[in-house]
């Protein structure tokens, strides 16, 4: 019951500047993983590596989307749990990063994550590491409560098991899904406990990484791209989004495909929810955190 967009097609008819703005519509709740993993893919075309101060600047910003993903699904989780606690600690903690967000970029990402585009920290307005240190550390006490929360444990531990291998074989080997099933349980209790692992590690990932002071000569974007073939990665907030991209040294791309997280767990689905309870089967479900417009593409 949802429409199948076309994303790939979409960027076979479009020139390799267009194409940009369709790559963030692979995942719509991370456009910056999808603009990231397109720009990488033609600089790995062009035979291109960024400075280091850029990397830096890219990682911030793909980290922060991530924590932002993870914050707001755990709202609306928490929500469906009927978790008071749990939801109002969320909210706050979503609003906290949201206004922390707003007096960070000077320059919104989008207009300096391009091919071989070099910018200076100048898109960075004054960061404040305290702030960031002081809301990882509320992220880890969230997790810990988590950890003991004898209503969390009730409602969600058991239920919605998915193992490693039965993950692998599906091919998903990334994101929070597959490691809650290689380091935990692999139930509804080990996912939700890693997202917020993994929100907390990206936080401190993050403010790391704005506190070098590192530099670079600027220099606008080059679209030249010549013939090739390649495949470039990032880690979204679902898991691994891939991208392999064919050109002919034309005006845009001839050839496009993407790996998209929520496609592959699609396929698990019918067997997870297989005999569940209806409502342990909307839990189930609700703690994949399918983004339905990435998995359509």
């Amino acid at each position: 019951g949802y429409a199948y967009r076309g994303v790939e097609q979409a960027m076979l008819a479009a020139t390799w500047q267009e194409a940009l703005t369709i790559a963030r519509q692979c995942d719509p709740l991370a456009p910056i993983a999808g603009q990231l993993a397109y720009v990488r893919a033609l600089e790995h075309l062009q035979g291109w590596q960024p400075p280091e101060a850029v990397a830096l600047l890219r990682e911030a910003a793909l980290a922060l989307e991530r924590v932002q993903n993870t914050l707001w699904w755990l709202v609306r989780f928490a929500q469906l749990l009927a978790d008071a606690p749990l939801f109002d600690r969320a909210s706050h903690l979503a609003a906290d990063l949201a206004s922390h967000t707003a007096n960070l970029w000077a320059s919104s990402p989008f207009t300096w994550i391009h091919p071989q585009q070099v910018v200076s920290r100048q898109v960075m307005k004054q960061t404040n590491g305290t702030a960031w240190r002081a809301l990882a550390e509320h992220l880890a006490h969230l997790q810990r409560y988590v950890e003991h929360a004898r209503f969390l444990a009730l409602r969600t531990r058991g239920i919605g098991v998915l193992t490693g291998e039965r993950l692998e074989a599906a091919g998903v080997r990334s994101g929070p899904i597959f490691q809650a099933s290689a380091q935990g349980k692999g139930d509804v209790l080990s996912r939700l406990q890693l997202h917020l692992q993994i929100a907390t590690r990206d936080i401190l990932l993050m403010s790391d990484a704005l506190s070098k002071g590192e530099t670079a000569r600027a220099h606008g974007p080059v679209w030249d791209v010549p013939e090739g073939d390649t495949h470039a990665t990032v880690e979204g907030p679902r898991g691994t989004i891939g991208l392999h991209l064919v050109g002919q040294g034309g005006r845009g791309p001839t050839q496009v495909a993407w790996q998209r997280p929520s496609a592959l767990l699609l396929h698990l689905l019918p067997d997870l929810l297989r005999d569940q309870k209806l409502a342990d089967a909307e839990v189930i479900l609700a703690s994949l955190d399918l983004a339905m417009a990435e998995a359509d593409g």
